[in-house]
């Protein structure tokens, strides 16, 4: 989702040390009340359809939301927004309790995959980089 990379950019921008810092109306409270929206929107609407999984969108976001958590652990502020971020969804999302404690279950299986996509783009730029220069 968009919204999460502007969020994202206006967080590195900051040089505060809390959420707590910024005023009400700040750029960053302005984009998280907004992403809020657009989830409780989103649900709705998949509500109104019919869907059989209307949270479905809230938990991907979520889990966007989540994975990052703990490479932000040792920068304050990210770490914050980050909780911050989720406390925001579990309010439009009941089944976000269940789901976090089923991701920290298998967070080392997902750190791990991660990690192993991160060396194979590694790798296919190192690859790539090398066949242009011969």
């Amino acid at each position: 989702m968009a919204i999460l990379s502007e969020i994202d950019l206006v967080a590195s921008r900051l040089s505060v040390a809390s959420l707590s810092m910024l005023p009400a109306e700040h750029e960053l409270h302005q984009y998280i009340r907004k992403l809020l929206a657009l989830l409780v929107a989103e649900q709705q609407q998949q509500q109104q359809a019919g869907s059989a999984q209307p949270e479905s969108a809230t938990l991907l976001v979520a889990k966007q939301v989540f994975l990052p958590l703990f490479a932000a652990i040792e920068l304050p502020l990210r770490f914050e927004l980050h909780l911050y971020l989720l406390e925001g969804v579990q309010t439009v999302c009941t089944r976000l309790r269940k789901e976090l404690t089923s991701w920290l279950l298998y967070l080392d299986d997902e750190v791990r995959e991660r990690e192993r996509e991160r060396e194979r783009e590694r790798d296919s730029t190192l690859f790539t980089h090398l066949l242009a220069n011969t």
